[in-house]
């Protein structure tokens, strides 16, 4: 059996997910500063339907529930994006993401090459 268009197909619509997660975050902050609440300090950054690494990391993680192994993350970024990603590329984003924007980071660091979203209870001081 050809599974070549089956494959493309899944490809298209994990783009299409991307775009339609980006357009629903920022619909939500538009509502939260509507209703006094702070909006998010960010907008999903979506261009020609890529989202970026820090956005495909947070829908992994929110979609997980838990923290990650950057492999395990890496994979799952990659399913969500439909092309192979880099572990060096991902972890070099997640790190200097975390200490450029400091307590604003949506990412947060669980232990050697383990992440996760720094709402979630036993996560260590930030290094």
């Amino acid at each position: 059996m050809n599974t070549t268009k089956l494959k493309e197909a899944l490809v298209e619509l994990q783009q299409q997910r991307a775009i339609l997660d980006g357009a629903i975050k920022n619909i939500q902050n538009v509502l939260s500063a509507l209703h006094g609440g702070e909006p998010a300090p960010h907008t999903a950054a979506v261009v020609a339907g890529k989202a970026s690494y820090i956005d495909l990391g947070v829908q992994v993680f929110e979609a997980t529930g838990q923290p990650l192994h950057i492999l395990e993350v890496c994979r799952k970024m990659s399913d969500l994006r439909g092309e192979k990603l880099q572990r060096g590329n991902v972890e070099s984003s997640f790190i200097r993401h975390i200490k450029t924007t400091a307590e604003r980071a949506r990412i947060a660091k669980f232990g050697p090459s383990t992440y996760g979203l720094p709402t979630w209870p036993n996560r260590p001081a930030s290094r």
